[in-house]
């Protein structure tokens, strides 16, 4: 399948936009650990780093000390992960919907009868290529 191919499908094109959320909410899940180890070890200059302004450091601060673990409550870490997991499986249902689709597909050949033998159940070894990283790339960046 070429690039082409993989742009101009709908499955590929929600896909790729499912594994774009996915890396956002890791990101943000970095984030939130980034930002909780500098709050940990008492580095503003991190903090500040991180994109967090001046006002949002001290709120971060508090709610730190309040807990004694982490600045960010709990559920939004198990609502990321949470909602990884509910993207991968909507990606492989995607993936289960494609190879369908690409089944249906050859089973709705003609009939060739002049040899007496229905050959549409003959179908051969379904195989899912994965995309290289660079196709990847592509479809992100024409998503964008």
């Amino acid at each position: 399948m070429n690039l082409e191919t993989i742009l101009t499908c709908p499955v590929h094109k929600t896909t790729g936009r499912l594994i774009a959320e996915i890396h956002r909410i890791r990101a943000v899940q970095k984030l939130i650990q980034a930002a909780d180890r500098a709050l940990h070890e008492g580095r503003d200059d991190i903090l500040r780093t991180l994109g967090f302004g001046e006002e949002h450091i001290a709120d971060l601060k508090k709610l730190a000390a309040a807990t004694s673990k982490s600045a960010f409550p709990k559920y939004v870490r198990q609502n990321n992960k949470r909602m990884i997991r509910h993207l991968r499986k909507e990606i492989e249902s995607l993936k289960c919907q494609l190879c369908s689709d690409r089944l249906t597909q050859s089973s709705d050949r003609p009939v060739d009868t002049s040899k007496g033998v229905d050959d549409r159940d003959a179908v051969g070894p379904v195989t899912i290529r994965s995309a290289t990283s660079a196709e990847v790339h592509d479809l992100l960046m024409a998503i964008k």
